[in-house]
């Protein structure tokens, strides 16, 4: 471990153009090499299509990619620049956006650079696994990590924003919350997302209608629902954490609550030392934990099921 670590020691390793351009080319390479427009890119694109045609954004559309879309309508507007580009094009410049948002987030995160460049490596054969299936890992990690990021510059709307816009997109983004108890300004933070979600609520109707978003809202909830009742029942489909434990101890019909809250719990115990809340280490554990955490409570895509 030791030689390998004194390799990449190595100047041209730790430059940062060196990193930036091993960022840009794995997305190339996993777009190229993919044989087939990936299933995940399909139903993203998707989103865009039935969010302007008013067709519901959770059903089955077998003729155009199996699995249904689990994403908030606001991911509309997210996907529609890519969307509207021909098929290889858009899987492209989408993969290497989702790789340098997570490029751009742990470059600004503080940590020394000698030590963070190390980072890039370790993270970098998981980002190819993401981008070689066209997955938003990259921009849910970025928006957890920006919103610390900002709420230690005190840029507290920037940090409501990351963290409202996350939720909107997969829900998963909420985990941002780990961080408010290190906002310096917590009533303008509340407000900050109060009026961020109500941007984000109204912003598909742009390229819709209000009463079609709406209705999708409660779609949404109702096939997240759908969802957790098929991680329960379906073996091959709870692929994650949960799913774990569900089978080690042989729960499998026990709610994803009773094993989430726990977990909870455990986290909680993390912020009862409230004089540690400016320490730079203190809160880049909190950091990992919460990434930890958003990993623990989301389900691995099977093979069948992709999105």
């Amino acid at each position: 471990m030791s030689s390998i670590v004194k390799f990449f020691r190595k100047p041209v390793f730790s430059d940062k153009r060196f990193l930036l351009f091993i960022w840009i080319l794995l997305p190339v390479i996993g777009a190229l090499k993919a044989s087939r427009i990936h299933n995940n890119y399909r139903i993203f694109k998707g989103v865009f299509y039935h969010t302007i045609e008013q067709t519901n954004l959770y059903t089955s559309y077998p003729a155009e990619h199996h699995d249904v879309n689990h994403y908030g309508p606001l991911f509309s507007m997210v996907i529609a620049p890519f969307a509207l580009l021909p098929d290889r094009l858009g899987i492209l410049f989408w993969d290497i956006a989702m790789s340098l948002c997570l490029f751009v987030a742990i470059y600004y995160l503080n940590i020394p650079w000698k030590k963070k460049y190390l980072f890039y490596y370790i993270i970098a054969i998981q980002l190819y696994v993401c981008v070689m299936n066209s997955q938003t890992n990259g921009l849910i990690a970025a928006l957890i990590i920006g919103s610390l990021i900002c709420i230690r510059k005190e840029k507290d709307i920037w940090a409501a924003c990351f963290i409202v816009f996350g939720t909107f997109i997969k829900l998963y983004g909420i985990v941002g919350l780990s961080f408010f108890f290190f906002s310096k300004h917590k009533g303008k933070l509340i407000g900050y997302m109060i009026m961020w979600a109500a941007i984000f609520f109204v912003l598909p109707m742009t390229i819709s209608s209000p009463e079609f978003i709406v209705q999708s809202y409660q779609d949404w909830y109702l096939c997240l629902v759908d969802k957790n009742i098929e991680n329960i029942t379906n073996f091959s489909q709870d692929i994650s954490a949960i799913g774990l434990i569900r089978r080690v101890f042989n729960i499998l019909d026990a709610s994803a609550l009773y094993i989430i809250a726990p977990g909870l719990m455990l986290f909680a115990i993390q912020y009862i030392k409230p004089e540690r809340y400016r320490q730079s280490t203190y809160q880049l554990g909190i950091l990992a934990s919460t990434l930890f955490l958003s990993c623990f409570s989301v389900p691995a895509p099977s093979r069948k099921h992709t999105s």
